[in-house]
């Protein structure tokens, strides 16, 4: 978030607590001394892009308001930015497992479909099964175990409580802590085959489980959820 910061617009600190400059920009905006932080977005002449909202404090919260800045003037949303709000959107996430014959491509095939956060190659109800969490929001159990499915990931849906009722013509069971996440060297296999990508600074899962996907089918979409920086930082060690 600190990257699209810097470059897609120019931070600015007031300090609601100081004399000269700084009061006098609290008093042009109306901005009480003393308050809490706030955060707005400005044109080049100064005018709100989007409406003032206090109290907004965390990473989910100032990324989406970064996108609605971003898309009130018709600028592009960088795909990263996006991760990081989804990411941090924890109320929407949501659990399932899906099982396989192979982990691996479970994880491949399962990690690209839209509205996927995380990918986890792991063993339940002795089956090799790929751990998701996906945004509620975005995308529902029954529509992710379908597209899991045309892909033959789908043999068993397992989630939590009984969240698998409403599916209709699947093999589903209860996801419980019997659920056991596999070695190290089983997760993300085909990002493994990406020299390079050990070194790339602050990859998120999100960003893991997107690359692993898509690497073996399109390394631009794969580089496409790089921030600029990780993208010069890949680069640089080739």
């Amino acid at each position: 978030m600190v990257e699209a910061i810097e470059d897609e617009f120019l931070p600015v600190l007031v300090y609601n607590n100081r004399g000269g400059e700084d009061r006098k920009l609290l008093e042009r905006y109306n901005e009480p001394a003393w308050n809490y932080q706030v955060v707005r977005f400005l044109n080049a002449n100064g005018d709100d892009i989007i409406p003032r909202k206090d109290r907004v404090w965390s990473i989910e919260g100032i990324a989406l308001r970064m996108i609605e800045a971003l898309r009130a003037v018709n600028r592009p949303v960088p795909k990263y930015l996006e991760t990081v709000a989804i990411e941090n959107d924890t109320r929407n996430h949501a659990v399932g497992a899906f099982a396989q014959h192979c982990f691996w491509s479970g994880e491949a095939n399962i990690g690209k479909v839209d509205g996927v956060i995380s990918t986890e190659a792991g063993w339940f109800d002795n089956h090799e099964v790929t751990r998701v969490v996906y945004n509620k929001k975005r995308l529902s159990l029954q529509s992710l175990a379908k597209q899991a499915r045309s892909t033959n990931s789908a043999l068993c849906v397992y989630a939590p409580g009984n969240e698998t009722a409403g599916l209709s013509n699947f093999s589903t069971g209860q996801l419980d802590r019997s659920y056991r996440k596999s070695k190290a060297s089983d997760q993300k296999k085909q990002i493994s085959r990406w020299k390079g990508t050990e070194r790339i600074p602050s990859l998120t899962e999100m960003q893991k489980t997107k690359i692993n996907a898509f690497i073996t089918v399109s390394r631009a979409e794969a580089l496409s959820w790089l921030s600029p920086r990780q993208r010069r930082a890949l680069e640089a060690d080739r």
